[in-house]
This record gives structure tokens, C-alpha cells and sequence, in this order.
């Protein structure tokens, strides 16, 4: 009962907010059990350069070892998260929105020496969340506000944590940059310069909307996998 529970939990969360919540467990929970280092998954230039591609990935799920404050952070980011996969109810244009988050970090840290790239992902979830829903109250360490006050008040929060300003306004500019061309541009020029790519969304309405028989099987073998927000 209890695992049908959890697998019905599972299963109900979007699946980009899923895969990347994830993601990042395995990744804390390793590094806990010593499976891996942290050194083996920080942006560095010169070592993808020679073949480690993965640290093109992995510095977006990188938290540290799993501790109490990587679990508040966790929980805060699934619950933005998750809200805001729903709310787009597109499940290609939040998967978009990530690509292009990640590409644009990836661009700017060379230059700036930015080795965790974690806080991209994260600041561009809360970011955009406020700005689409600027007058809902939400709460922060357990302090209400409301939510276009949510981006000032989690710099602060992170910087008074210790986090880099640099890493956090690299953050905040990323974050500007994609609301304003997928949001403020098209509605005052008309130009949509981050419309979704169509071969986007039919990959995901591949995997979302399988074969009867796919489905079926990928279901029973991968709670992780299912059905997620349709594209229309």
C-alpha cells in the first residue's frame, strides 16, 4: 500500500520538475555515500575540453552531500517547481526553458570562472514564477511576502548563506533575459524569439504519448516515466 502510495506521488509530479528533482537526489545522495566526489562533477573548462562532457550536465545538479539545508533547498525548488510546470501546462516549452537556461550559463562561465552552475536552474525557476504571478503571496523561512518581492529576498538569503555574488547575479541576468524574450518581447514587438522548436514538442509527444504497448511496459518497469503535462 505504501509503495503504491509513493509510486502514485511520483507519477503525479510534471515530468520535467521529476526528472530534474531527481536528478539532483541521486546526485547529493551519492556524493554522501562517497560514490562519487565533488571534484568529478564542477564546471571545468579545460577538462571538458579533453573529454569529460558530463560536466556540462552535472554542475546544474550539484547541492553539496545531502544535508539538512540541501533538503530545505530541495523542497522550496520542487514546490516553485512544480507550480510553475503546471501553470505552463506545456511540458516542451518548461523543458525549452531549461535548455536555454543551461546554454546561456555554459556560455558566460568560462569567462567568470563559475564552477557550480546550480543556482542557474534555480534562481531561473523562483524568477520566473514571481514574475508570472507577481501579486501571489508565497512564503520564504517561513516569512510571507509576496511573490515579485521573492528573487530580491532569495539573493539576499543565499548571499548571507555564504553562496558567491557572482554565481547569483550570473543567476539573476540569465533569469532576465530569458523572461524578457519569451515574455516581454513578443507581447510589445510581436517578435517571439524563443518560440519552442516544433521538433521539440514532438519529441516529448513521443515520449508522453507512446504506443499502447510502450506505454504499458515503460509504466510497469519506470515509475519515473509516465505521463507528464500534454502538449496541445
Amino acid at each position: 500500500m505504501v509503495a503504491r502510495d509513493f509510486e502514485g506521488f511520483i507519477r503525479s509530479i510534471p515530468v520535467i520538475t521529476r526528472i530534474y528533482m531527481g536528478c539532483v537526489i541521486v546526485l547529493s545522495v551519492a556524493l554522501k555515500l562517497g560514490i562519487t566526489t565533488p571534484m568529478s562533477h564542477i564546471f571545468l573548462w579545460p577538462l571538458i575540453k579533453r573529454g569529460e562532457i558530463w560536466r556540462l550536465i552535472t554542475p546544474f545538479f550539484f547541492y553539496g552531500e545531502l544535508s539538512v539545508q540541501t533538503l530545505f533547498v530541495l523542497f522550496m525548488l520542487f514546490q516553485y517547481s512544480r507550480s510553475l510546470e503546471q501553470s505552463i501546462g506545456d511540458t516542451a516549452e518548461y523543458l525549452y526553458f531549461f535548455i536555454f537556461t543551461m546554454v546561456v550559463t555554459i556560455g558566460i562561465a568560462p569567462a567568470l570562472k563559475i564552477i557550480i552552475l546550480s543556482r542557474a536552474l534555480e534562481f531561473g525557476i523562483i524568477y520566473l514564477s514571481s514574475r508570472r504571478n507577481p501579486n501571489r503571496n508565497v512564503m520564504l523561512l517561513f516569512f510571507p511576502l509576496q511573490a515579485k518581492y521573492l528573487p530580491i529576498a532569495f539573493l539576499l538569503l543565499h548571499w548571507l548563506m555564504g553562496d558567491s555574488l557572482k554565481e547569483l547575479i550570473v543567476a539573476f541576468l540569465v533569469s532576465h533575459l530569458y523572461f524578457y524574450l519569451h515574455d516581454v518581447l513578443p507581447a510589445t514587438s510581436g517578435v517571439d524569439p524563443l518560440r519552442t522548436p516544433k521538433i521539440l514538442e514532438k519529441v516529448i509527444n513521443r515520449v508522453e504519448n507512446p504506443q499502447p504497448e510502450q506505454q504499458d511496459a515503460a509504466q510497469a518497469n519506470n515509475p519515473w516515466m509516465g505521463q507528464g503535462n500534454r502538449v496541445n
